[in-house]
């Protein structure tokens, strides 16, 4: 797995990875690949099936990740406790501008972390969290 995803990274700046049912293992392989790949700058992983375990598993790379402008996580399995483990990674990215967290089941323990993500965040131009349930203490 980690063989097809580097392939998947050599000398590509976009990934669109969206619906390819990835499971748990993958995310372990595209972090290793993200961590070989300085290049990036759009990653989607929309509607994946990624759940807070492949977060986990996924952010290692993604903490290495200096150039990625756009990453699409929508139609996940994130939760509340997968937003939690991404926040303070993705607020640390230094040219992420759009991050799309839509319809991934995140509600208000989530969305504070969100809120978090972008105070802490200088480059976030658009966050899509649509098709959550946040309400408006979020």
């Amino acid at each position: 797995l980690q063989q097809l995803a580097l392939s998947l990274f050599a000398g590509q700046s976009s990934v669109d990875l969206r619906g390819q049912s990835l499971g748990e293992d993958l995310p372990e392989a595209l972090a290793a690949a993200l961590l070989a790949s300085r290049q990036l700058h759009a990653l989607n992983l929309s509607s994946n099936g990624i759940t807070v375990e492949g977060m986990r598993a996924f952010l290692p790379g993604l903490t290495q990740h200096p150039s990625l402008r756009d990453l699409d996580l929508s139609g996940n399995l994130l939760r509340c406790k997968g937003v939690v483990l991404l926040a303070p990674t993705a607020g640390q990215l230094p040219a992420l501008q759009r991050l799309s967290l839509a319809d991934n089941g995140i509600q208000v323990h989530g969305g504070l972390h969100v809120g978090h993500l972008v105070r802490q965040s200088r480059s976030l131009l658009e966050l899509d969290v649509s098709q959550n349930s946040l309400d408006d203490f979020a």
